[in-house]
């Protein structure tokens, strides 16, 4: 008895939710001028401000009826109705399955413009998402938040001229708007978030601010970003593995320079710069005392030549270069403990590695030099850590390696 309630529960509540469903599909836009103002086909609701002490209204829908979303190429909205600001718009609620979702739904190619009044202060999560059309977006100086989606998938997006106040260019902010190429006045930008520019292939040319501190994982994946450097006021880089890469898959990436910094520690994170297939330079700072590459951090970069100022390199993580088929050489500095499993693994070109310590030798992982170029040659400091060197290098599965050192090296 029990189990057939527990079911009928279920089944009522199964039944209600399709009823809903179909009522919102069938009055999807459910505006009416007495709960809501209408001016321009735009909704607004009335709202009030408890610490300013003011009564506000904010843009809730852009268009009022379905009709007047099909006829709409522009969007006007009011800075003041009434003698009454208009403070916000509104964004989209729920979890980020349901705000794409609705996204895509919601698409309007046909909205060439949208005016912002110089009264909104804040713009919403997912705010003009939809509006597909737009090829420049203006955000007035009052705004001092973009909230994360705010302009996520605009299809037809190319210039953004941000808010002078704005100080943290949020979650996923311009993912996969793929036609941008320029977003101007990032002089008070002090965050990227995770996955801001994801996606934006047309994005050729990009300065990071120097006013930058924190640049979230996936900033920069799967952008067309050409040449990036990350300046001096950078001290936390995707520092989390959770959040994903910051340069991932950045195929077009030739060249990445890391400026000169009052850091002690440097961290390159798990595969941040994989699958970048074009990245050729590398320039790592000479000032940082300590350098660590992460797991596949440089994963796939077929066309590496150089790495430049490896001296303060502590750590090579596995997979750290796999597949880094131009690289021709590599010196392992003095400060590396640890050289991983497989970390240049694929490296068919590398001809020479020259290890810096001359009183003892790193760990090296199984697999670590595997299928590299035919005859590679190790080379160490002296002859003591030449015996120990070849010991290490035999043990990672090259039968016969051939390790010599510096006195009877060309160099």
């Amino acid at each position: 008895m029990k189990k057939k309630i527990i079911y009928l529960l279920q089944l009522m509540t199964v039944l209600t939710f399709c009823a809903l469903t179909a009522g919102a599909a069938a009055e999807y836009r459910p505006y009416s001028e007495e709960e809501y103002t209408i001016v321009d086909n735009v909704v607004y609701e009335l709202d009030y401000d408890k610490k300013a002490k003011e009564k506000f209204y904010k843009v809730i829908e852009f268009f009022a009826t379905d009709e007047a979303a099909e006829a709409a190429v522009k969007v006007s909205i009011r800075s003041e109705i009434d003698g009454i600001p208009v403070r916000e718009i509104r964004g989209i609620t729920g979890d980020i399955e349901f705000v794409l979702a609705y996204c895509v739904d919601e698409s309007y190619p046909n909205v060439k413009s949208i005016s912002i009044p110089d009264s909104i202060v804040k713009i919403g999560r997912a705010a003009f998402a939809s509006l597909d059309g737009v090829e420049k977006l203006t955000i007035p100086d009052s705004v001092t938040y973009l909230s994360d989606y705010a302009c996520s998938g605009m299809k037809s997006l190319k210039t953004v001229i941000l808010s002078s106040n704005i100080t943290s260019i949020s979650r996923d902010l311009f993912s996969q708007c793929t036609k941008l190429t320029s977003v101007k006045n990032m002089g008070k930008i002090k965050t990227i978030s995770e996955d801001a520019f994801d996606g934006c292939i047309s994005l050729k040319s990009f300065k990071i601010p120097s006013t930058v501190e924190t640049i979230g994982g996936g900033a920069f994946c799967n952008t067309g970003l050409t040449s990036v450097t990350v300046p001096a006021s950078v001290t936390d880089f995707g520092s989390d593995e959770d959040e994903g890469p910051v340069f991932r898959n950045c195929k077009k990436l030739k060249k990445v320079v890391f400026a000169d910094r009052k850091a002690e520690r440097l961290t390159i994170m798990y595969n941040t710069f994989e699958n970048c297939i074009s990245l050729e330079k590398v320039y790592l700072p000479k000032s940082v005392k300590k350098i660590e590459i992460m797991h596949c951090a440089f994963k796939n970069c077929k066309k590496l030549t150089k790495v430049y100022n490896t001296d303060n390199v502590t750590v090579i993580e596995g997979d750290a270069f796999r597949g880094c088929k131009s690289l021709t050489g590599f010196t392992v500095s003095s400060k590396v403990t640890k050289v991983g499993e497989k970390a240049f693994y694929g490296c068919t070109k590398l001809k020479k590695v020259t290890f810096e310590n001359s009183k003892t030798v790193p760990s090296v992982g199984k697999k670590a030099f595997g299928k590299t170029a035919k005859g590679i040659k190790f080379v160490a400091k002296n002859k003591k850590t030449a015996t120990a060197l070849k010991k290490k290098i035999k043990a990672t599965g090259i039968k016969k390696p051939n390790v010599g050192y510096v006195k009877y090296v060309k160099v």
